[in-house]
């Protein structure tokens, strides 16, 4: 079977992350032939990729788009349609001279989905969408975005048709999964969680620190969804209080320069670091922080995973019920977002708490070697 795997805000080898779509194809290229299709604009960094060379055993498609500097803009949503109109071209040429059967399709983007499922009969393949993120529902976080309501309206019913031509769906979610589902009830389901390697966890290293601290960490990106400006003003509050406590922020984001304007001298930042760095880092420290704002739309995120096959206990403020489904399987203590006072009381608690490992069934549930296989499964009985 000849699959594309499109994926516009993928991670590519020799990058700093790992992402759910360049696993798959590595996964289903041990069996099938892959295409994976992204963009040439690097959406984490907002630099410009040069062709890369791939040993995984599938092929790279790089497709051009203009890029923007902020992920709340005109020039993204430019950005983009120059990306779906690219995809389009190089699609239908890809279809004049080879037999496509399947698509995997991330959602978002709405525009690629969109094309994918009017052009699916006539270029003669299924389509899956692998729903992402629920757009625009998820600008709900952003301040103002109630006043928006109206203009909103026509992107969520472009986000159901997009739905509706998929074949079938897979979700990072059962709660993005039930809001692709009012669109298309006909579809075959599943979530699988976004997930992360367990081999890599178990195999590297972690880094020794000095005792004598505890040593807190975000990990991620710092964006207007992480209420981090709670989480660097309450370690300002603790360094006085508690000198032993440290913040280490690992990844960046839009929101950065802002988060560093608020930071202590406990507060430090690393950047984006290459996987195996990262991992050892994480490894080392002692408590997880998530610091999802209660308007966020997010569930089942990326850094949930991380966290678990860290084993780390999570200092959280996340409050969609899915997600704290997980966390209550983990030793964590709750906090409110935005409210200082309580992030310092909730970092004193879990800092000083004996609190158990996290279990091996509850790590399960993220390890990509175990999940994803039935993902591979699933589309292929579609």
């Amino acid at each position: 079977m000849k699959i594309i795997i499109l994926a516009p805000f993928c991670s590519l080898p020799g990058e700093a992350n790992f992402n759910r779509f360049r696993y798959l194809a590595r996964l289903a290229a041990q069996h099938h032939e892959v295409v994976l299709v992204t963009s040439r604009f690097r959406h984490f960094d907002k630099t410009v990729r040069s062709d890369i060379d791939c040993d995984e055993g599938y092929e790279i498609v790089l497709l051009d788009e203009p890029g923007y500097r902020r992920n709340v803009s005109l020039a993204r949503l430019w950005s983009h349609r120059c990306f779906a109109r690219s995809f389009r071209q190089w699609l239908q040429a890809y279809c004049r001279t080879s037999k496509v059967d399947l698509v995997y399709s991330a959602f978002p983007l709405i525009a690629t989905n969109l094309f994918l499922g009017q052009a699916k009969r006539e270029l003669g393949f299924k389509l899956v969408i692998d729903v992402q993120d629920v757009w625009p529902e998820s600008l709900a976080v952003l301040p103002m975005v109630d006043r928006m309501q109206a203009l909103m309206h026509p992107f969520s019913l472009r986000a159901d048709r997009a739905y509706a031509g998929a074949d079938a769906l897979v979700s990072v979610s059962q709660t993005y999964l039930q809001r692709a589902r009012r669109a298309n009830a006909k579809a075959a389901g599943m979530v699988c969680y976004i997930g992360a390697d367990e081999n890599l966890w178990r195999s590297v290293e972690a880094r020794v620190f000095d005792k004598g601290k505890v040593r807190f960490f975000y990990l991620g990106t710092v964006s207007h969804s992480y209420d981090m400006e709670t989480v660097v003003r309450g370690f300002a509050a603790l360094a006085s209080t508690d000198p032993d406590f440290e913040l280490h922020v690992i990844g960046g984001g839009p929101s950065m320069e802002a988060v560093r304007a608020l930071a202590a001298g406990n507060t430090h930042f690393h950047g984006y670091l290459a996987v195996e760095d990262m991992v050892g880092l994480v490894k080392g420290m002692d408590v997880a922080i998530n610091p999802i704002k209660s308007t966020s739309r997010g569930t089942i995120t990326n850094k949930l995973a991380d966290y678990v096959l860290a084993g780390k206990p999570i200092l959280n403020s996340q409050t969609d019920d899915e997600a704290m489904s997980i966390i209550r399987r983990v030793g964590h203590r709750n906090y409110q977002d935005g409210n200082v006072d309580d992030f310092v009381r909730a970092a004193r608690e879990i800092g000083r708490a004996s609190l158990p490992p996290v279990d091996d069934e509850t790590a399960r549930l993220f390890d990509r070697g175990h999940t994803y296989s039935r993902i591979l499964d699933f589309i292929a009985a579609v």
